[in-house]
């Protein structure tokens, strides 16, 4: 990480293209350079020019004296590899190519992208881009964005340049400026993950923000391993567009990243504390409340109003985003009373009723009054505070009413620090330069122009806050230690014919080996065998068909239910008749107890291109159709997790007893979702996994069946499966 620390902390700088035409890209990012107040060696770089704004040009950057930290790379595609070249060479510290025509048109320009990658790594040296719009550094006096940008705690990082200018817009309209931002491009060296981390360590930027099409395979985990690795990482928001189709068609043709699961990637975004935004106004305002604000240590927001049309409108919208408006206790509504008169409301939303555009003095004393309350977290002010004064055209009037806004102002500006709770105001003068609402920008409070926003930002403030809460939960792994040992061996002695996956019978056994509970079974190849294999049951029993043909047995008709064991024989026939219509030439045939009452629950995992092992559950069986919900967690996950992953399932009261059921053994369960993300996180050869269904009973938790899908696997890696597991980790 410390080569690419020169990005943003250069101590020299060579713009390579540099002009002083202003309607040139490399003239834009010349003079946004020399604006920006660079305080170490600029050398520009030109082919014709002799001088520039005062700084002598060079010919090539094999002609610059001394040591180059950083170079912005801005000439035609056919001249880049020269210069990649030429960093080499001279082993500069990063290099920036804002030069576009490569991977985002074609494989040709991929493969490029990969030559100036081995290029300058063969010299240690870190690439941005290309087609990068650029890096900034408020406190690194870095401007290559050809822009000016003003200076905040906000930092960007965004493989779009058209976001890139989204967000400077954003930050002017709203009084908030940049740290740093990093517009990735292609990210042909550095991946959008190594920029954030790296933005972590820049010590003015208090939130990060993401525009961010696609991870690269594998960085996605990355990303999310390095958070938990830190103890303090500042809040993150990504702004992830590709939800429809046509949205992943226009980011894959747009950077080529990869196409994740969704589930995945939201369930992914949520364990870790990182900030989802949908819209780009949203992904702003969450960016901006958690650089300014306090985080919101519980639900509860009390809403203070100018009226009844707003204070429904922010109520709503708090309620949708998963945040509580609670009735305020009797001594803060007593202390309310006492400031406010007869006909306003003080239960919650707390309501002026007309009192404030009079006498906004009061604005204040409210504010206080709500967040001196212990069982409130945070406060939201909706109306048209700061603007009471413009609603007569009396100058007297005018001066004694704003002067008592600017007053409320000033006290509210205060309270953040003393309560540690967040504040935030909508006005309908958000959008005006107002000196009423002076003092609560100069304090970095929030003042937004749209109802919605206030509770989106402390929803944001309340995600941040609960997940910095939230205990350690590692715990010690469940599984036995040579799970991975002994499922190698399976793999190692499965059936030659068994394809792409582990027919049933190996995938319990591998599913066995890490402490999943399975229902007696007995695999029988002829009728012969049946006797035998019955008197291992003394009651129904199921039996299946198991080739590489019926995957999905019951598409098949390959699964015969409450069969009795003692007379087998015409289910054998049926079966066998099965196997040789859909081509099985040599089927087994499993015979499994039936397992009685209980609730049938589904765990499976699957390992995502971006993210890596994750794990999922939910209710199976008939709740499958009905519900369509599941609970995801990157794996591997303790008993804790999989403990909150029930309670967070939307049915999760099935389980816990209703309609007369008896609640199931939660404990086992859980055990079995840890086990199973255990499994899905050692063994790299496993694609997929499906326990299902797996029946939660009153005692314990039993899988009755289960399918793994095997990963294509290098040679190097198909040897290294067989040996010895890994050593204990916590997860």
């Amino acid at each position: 990480m410390g080569s690419l620390e020169a990005f943003i902390r250069p101590k020299s700088l060579a713009v390579v293209g540099a002009s002083t035409s202003g309607n040139k890209a490399g003239g834009r990012r010349w003079l946004s350079s020399v604006n920006a107040g660079f305080s170490g060696p600029l050398y520009p770089i030109n082919r014709t020019a002799t001088e520039m704004n005062g700084h002598r040009v060079y010919r090539s950057l094999r002609d610059i004296p001394g040591p180059v930290d950083l170079v912005a790379v801005l000439v035609p595609p056919g001249d880049v590899m020269d210069c990649i070249r030429d960093c080499a060479a001279m082993k500069v510290g990063a290099v920036v190519v804002i030069s576009a025509g490569f991977g985002e048109v074609d494989e040709r320009g991929k493969a490029a992208e990969c030559q100036m990658r081995d290029i300058l790594g063969s010299a240690g040296v870190r690439m941005i881009g290309p087609n990068s719009a650029g890096v900034f550094s408020g406190r690194g006096g870095v401007n290559l964005l050809g822009r000016p940008l003003p200076e905040g705690p906000i930092a960007i990082v965004t493989q779009s340049g058209n976001m890139a200018g989204t967000f400077a817009q954003q930050a002017r309209a709203k009084g908030l400026g940049f740290a740093s931002l990093i517009a990735i491009g292609n990210a042909g060296d550095v991946s959008i993950a190594e920029a954030i981390d790296l933005l972590q360590d820049d010590c003015d930027a208090k939130a990060i923000l993401v525009y961010c099409e696609g991870f690269a395979a594998g960085e996605g985990r990355y990303l999310v391993e390095r958070m938990r690795a830190r103890k303090d990482a500042k809040p993150v928001v990504i702004l992830k567009p590709g939800l429809t189709e046509a949205g992943r068609r226009s980011a894959l043709s747009h950077t080529g990243a990869i196409a994740g699961e969704e589930a995945v990637i939201a369930a992914a975004l949520r364990q870790y504390g990182i900030i989802r935004a949908l819209e780009s106004e949203e992904a702003w305002d969450a960016a901006a409340a958690l650089a300014t604000c306090w985080p919101l240590a519980g639900r509860n927001i009390a809403i203070v109003s100018d009226g009844g049309g707003h204070a429904t409108i922010v109520a709503d919208c708090t309620a949708r985003y998963g945040l509580d408006v609670p009735e305020v206790g009797a001594e803060t509504r007593r202390k309310l009373e006492a400031v406010l008169p007869a006909r306003s409301s003080t239960k919650n939303p707390v309501d002026f009723a007309g009192f404030a555009e009079s006498d906004p003095d009061c604005v204040g004393e409210v504010v206080r009054i709500c967040l001196e309350d212990p069982d409130i977290h945070g406060v939201i002010f909706a109306g048209h505070f700061g603007g009471y004064f413009k609603m007569t055209n009396d100058a007297a009037t005018q001066d004694k009413v704003s002067g008592l806004e600017r007053q409320s102002a000033q006290q509210i500006a205060g309270y953040p620090r003393v309560f540690k709770k967040p504040v935030i105001v909508h006005t309908e003068y958000a959008g005006e330069q107002l000196w009423t609402l002076e003092p609560l920008r100069a304090a970095q409070i929030p003042v937004v122009p749209t109802l919605e926003a206030p509770p989106k930002m402390m929803a944001a403030l309340y995600t941040y806050g609960r997940h910095q809460q939230a205990p350690d939960a590692r715990e010690q792994r469940l599984a036995p230690a040579d799970g991975m040992a002994t499922a190698a061996a399976i793999l190692a002695s499965r059936p030659a014919d068994s394809g792409g996956f582990l027919l049933e019978p190996e995938a319990r056994a591998v599913a066995s080996a890490y402490g999943v509970p399975t229902s007696r079974f007995r695999v029988v190849a002829g009728r012969d065998e049946l006797a035998a294999a019955a008197t291992a049951f003394n009651g129904p029993v199921a039996m299946k068909l198991i080739a590489p043909q019926a995957l999905h047995k019951s598409d098949v008709g390959g699964v015969l239910l409450g069969l009795d064991p003692k007379n087998l024989g015409a289910a054998f026939e049926t079966l066998a008749r099965r196997a040789h219509e859909i081509g099985a030439a040599s089927p087994r045939f499993i015979l499994t107890e039936m397992i009685a009452g209980g609730v049938e629950c589904i765990v499976g995992a699957r390992r995502d291109v971006q993210f890596g092992p994750a794990v999922v559950f939910g209710l199976g069986g008939i709740f499958v159709e009905a519900l369509q919900s599941a609970v995801v967690r990157l794996a591997p996950i303790g008993r804790k997790a999989a403990l909150a992953m029930i309670e967070e399932l939307p049915a999760s009261r099935v389980l816990k007893g209703s309609r007369g059921r008896r609640p199931v053994d939660l404990e086992s369960l859980a055990s079995c979702i840890t086990r199973v993300s255990e499994l899905i996180d050692e063994l790299d050869f496993v694609e997929e996994v499906d326990i299902n269904p797996l029946f939660a009973l009153e005692g314990a938790t039993i899988a009755a069946d289960c399918r793994i899908i095997l990963r294509t696997l290098s040679d190097g890696e198909s040897k290294g499966i067989l040996h010895a597991g890994r050593p204990t980790k916590e997860v």
